[in-house]
């Protein structure tokens, strides 16, 4: 491996046989002395793009990914990126995080976007970017008309910031990805972004997380959700847009026909907004992850909507953390456990959770489900863990259960050891493409073997051996016998 600093070129040359995405910063592996980015490798960058772009060797220069540039830095970075000519054209990814360059870091770097023709990923977060900067990358956005994604998160743009934007992306018809999270965005910013989404009709991803939008700015967006029918993910994390900004959620919900991803967490919707949302839920049936953490849900909205996420035939993910759910809660959870059959991981960190709600949720798991993750920190789980390991002793789909806090150490082993018991079973996974059956070859301590074979409704079909009751026995004998282990311990 060759030190950046003095065999920058030859280290180029040896990366032409490799992926396409140069790496430059702090914690780079293209050097073994970790040292801060120096300028000679910011003068040498349009020499590399020359190198990573001959023809000759079918590769070219597709992404940069600096970190820890100074003012000056971006100066140069600007002018190689200018003198690289047509071979700047070949970048498609700039991520230029945590460089806190500013409006005046902007202003230099506008000069060399414009030749950046192929861009389609630009992420400037951490950027100290304000309102005058964004006048500055707005003039410079019209260039690049094949932008798919664009990161501004963690900066300061402000209302009027989004304002100069919206005028400037009207012309980026390939938008996919929007990120606006941490910059002091109002509800009328909201307003001023609802003007664009009648003109990006590729829009998936929206991301206004800790903003200050409120139930107006949430009323903004359900008002034109019927032009956000190709959005597949939208993020409104810590907005406080209460229970009036979750009933206009949930009502936008029928025109929001390929969300997969609903995070609205930490935004105090209470049981009231979580029973607005369980009344439409038949609508988002693309579903994928909801995230109703930290929103203050008691039983009675954990009641409502149990009944709604039977409509979510492919939730995969939810997060109910840090909420009043309890032992109530808890109960009427693991009653429909069972019904979501694709569920992966359930989150229920510090929702008062003791021994009686985890005995019905370890009822539940003693079933055949699909949960792999099951998140019980910060609850009051103390019976040393004995029910979940009891019903992790039948469930070999679970993987990882974190009961930290709860469960004293002799407890938390009795878990571990089945859930990697599990992890090995997981790892005797193979794909029949000709068939398109998935084959899965349980085999468990005691040497028993059985084969589950998934087809294409995702249903499981058991495919037992011919001795299967000598199996059986042989397994409850072995089963019996780690039981006995544990209460003599």
């Amino acid at each position: 491996m060759y030190r950046a600093k003095n065999n920058l070129r030859a280290l180029m040359s040896s990366l032409l046989a490799f992926p396409h995405v140069l790496i430059i910063n702090r914690s780079s592996k293209c050097y073994i002395r970790r040292e801060p980015l120096s300028m000679s490798i910011v003068e040498g960058l349009d020499d590399a793009l020359k190198v990573l772009s001959v023809p000759a060797c079918g590769s070219v220069l597709r992404g940069l990914r600096l970190r820890g540039l100074s003012i000056c830095n971006i100066q140069r970075l600007s002018e190689a990126l200018q003198k690289a000519g047509v071979h700047a054209q070949c970048l498609q990814i700039l991520d230029l995080d945590h460089n806190g360059i500013g409006s005046d870091g902007l202003k230099l770097l506008a000069d060399a976007l414009p030749h950046l023709n192929l861009l389609e990923d630009l992420s400037l977060r951490y950027n100290k970017i304000d309102t005058d900067g964004v006048k500055c990358l707005a003039d410079t956005l019209l260039h690049l008309k094949v932008l798919q994604k664009l990161h501004l998160g963690n900066n300061n743009i402000s209302d009027a910031g989004v304002k100069h934007l919206v005028a400037t992306l009207l012309h980026c018809k390939s938008l996919r990805t929007l990120n606006l999270n941490c910059n002091s965005i109002h509800a009328n910013g909201v307003k001023h972004l609802t003007d664009l989404l009648p003109h990006l009709e590729l829009l998936q991803s929206l991301h206004l997380t800790n903003n200050r939008i409120a139930a107006c700015g949430v009323k903004h967006l359900a008002d034109h959700a019927s032009h956000l029918k190709s959005l597949r993910a939208i993020s409104l994390y810590n907005n406080n847009i209460g229970v009036a900004g979750m009933r206009y959620l949930a009502d936008a919900l029928p025109h929001l026909e390929s969300l997969q991803t609903l995070s609205v967490s930490n935004n105090n919707i209470g049981d009231e907004g979580a029973m607005y949302l369980a009344k439409r839920a038949s609508h988002a049936k693309s579903l994928l992850l909801l995230d109703l953490a930290c929103n203050n849900i008691g039983v009675d909205g954990v009641i409502c909507l149990v009944e709604g996420l039977l409509h979510l035939r492919l939730l995969q993910t939810l997060h109910l953390g840090h909420n009043r759910i309890g032992n109530e809660g808890v109960t009427h959870l693991a009653d429909a456990l069972p019904y979501l059959q694709s569920l992966q991981t359930l989150s229920l960190y510090s929702n008062n959770i003791s021994n009686d709600g985890v005995i019905h949720l370890a009822k539940a798991l003693s079933r055949p489900l699909s949960l792999q993750t099951l998140d019980l920190t910060w609850n009051r789980v103390n019976d040393d863990g004995i029910s979940l390991s009891f019903a992790l002793e039948v469930n070999l789909s679970v993987t990882s259960i974190n009961i930290s806090d709860n469960a004293n150490y002799e407890g938390r082993m009795c878990i571990e050891e089945c859930l990697a018991r599990n992890k090995r079973l997981r790892s005797f996974f193979f794909l029949d493409v000709q068939n398109l059956l998935f084959s899965l070859m349980c085999a468990d301590e005691c040497g028993v073997v059985w084969p589950y074979l998934y087809n294409e409704d995702d249903q499981i079909g058991i495919e037992e051996p011919k001795n299967i009751e000598a199996l059986r026995a042989e397994y409850a004998k072995v089963v019996e016998e780690r039981r006995r282990r544990r209460d003599y311990v």
